[in-house]
Parts: structure tokens; C-alpha cells; sequence
């Protein structure tokens, strides 16, 4: 399991929204959701990292952002993922944000095993659902927003706490001991279900 970040931001401490999703889930519906999260707490940035992020991409959703009133200071982008382990990347951030419509299963769990707090609007199919059932299982749907607003929101109360290492290690240690991750009874569970259909 990779370490944390033995970092303890400061009061003032600028706060790293983040996104590992492929570029094709980030639809101008979670783009506009994006945004008002930006505007709403404009001493926030957001990090949008993928390995072959072109140009191109990088113009089209800048470009949006900042006609829906976000500062192009609050917008990085990084293509280069670290070598070694790929989840050292959610070292880079503080909250992972969930897309809209289709939701990062595996995203999630990735963010989750690193220590960061995830946040999702739960929607109105199963694919827009897959994170929302995660948090829910793991103890936390208090990060599952029912609207745009709350999703604002949720996210104004994480900002409120301080990312520290000992947050991170509470919220890694919260998933890895959940139903979540507990392959062994899932396993004893499903098989109990098949034994019943014999």
C-alpha cells in the first residue's frame, strides 16, 4: 500500500479539487456542475489529470469553464502521469469529483484507497449510480448529493476540514474495512445465493 502524503495544510491552505476520469465522462452537464463548485468557492482550484490529455481538450473545457465565470488560474491540467504507481496521483489533490449521468466506479475506489473523500449526486440510472452505491456501502452517503446544490455543498463541508495525513489514513482505513473490500464474504455470500438456485 502507498504512503500518504505526510502533509498538513495550513488555514489558508489552497484547496485541490480533482478529476482522473477519462475525458469522454466530462460532459458539458458535469463541466457546468464543475464550474458553479468553482465559482461558489473561488479560492479553489481544480486539477484534471489524464495520461494523453491533448491540447485541444485542454481549450475546449478551459474555455467553457471560464464562460461559465471560473478564473483560469483556478484550471490545471496534467498529462504527465508520475512513474511507478499511478495512484500517486491522488496525492495531487484533496476531494475527487464525480461525473454526472456515468459515474467512476473504479475512480472511486482508486481515490477511496488513497485517502480521498470522494463526492457523487446519485442518478437516475444504474451507471450514474455505481459511486453512490460504493459511498453508501462504505458508511458514507453523507458525500451522495440528490441535487447540484447539494453536491455544492457537501463539498463546501470538506473544504471546511483540514486534509491532513491522519484524515487521509482515517478515510483509507474506513474503505479498506468496509463490505467494500471485503472479498472473502462477498465470495461466501454469493455462493450461499448459488446453492439456493441448485
Amino acid at each position: 500500500v502507498l504512503p500518504l502524503p505526510q502533509i498538513t495544510l495550513e488555514e489558508n491552505a489552497t484547496i485541490r479539487l480533482g478529476s482522473t476520469h477519462k475525458v469522454a465522462k466530462l460532459s458539458q452537464k458535469t463541466l457546468l456542475l464543475w464550474s458553479r463548485v468553482l465559482v461558489t468557492y473561488p479560492e479553489v482550484e481544480i486539477l484534471i489529470i489524464r495520461d494523453h490529455l491533448v491540447s485541444s481538450s485542454e481549450e475546449r473545457i478551459r474555455g467553457f469553464m471560464m464562460e461559465m465565470g471560473v478564473k483560469a488560474h483556478q484550471i490545471i491540467f496534467l498529462s504527465d502521469i508520475p512513474t511507478g504507481s499511478f495512484l500517486q496521483i491522488y496525492n495531487s489533490f484533496d476531494i475527487l469529483l464525480d461525473t454526472l449521468h456515468w459515474s467512476g466506479h473504479i475512480t472511486a475506489c482508486n481515490a477511496l484507497s488513497m485517502g480521498v473523500p470522494v463526492v457523487t449526486m446519485y442518478g437516475d440510472n444504474s451507471a450514474g449510480r455505481m459511486v453512490s452505491s460504493l459511498l453508501q456501502t462504505m458508511g458514507n452517503s453523507d458525500w451522495v448529493a440528490s441535487s447540484e446544490q447539494e453536491y455544492i455543498n457537501i463539498i463546501g463541508q470538506l473544504i471546511v476540514e483540514k486534509r491532513t495525513h491522519s484524515v487521509r489514513q482515517k478515510f483509507r482505513q474506513k474503505f479498506l474495512s468496509s463490505a467494500v473490500c471485503d472479498g472473502a464474504n462477498f465470495t461466501n455470500e454469493l455462493l450461499q445465493i448459488i446453492k439456493q438456485c441448485l
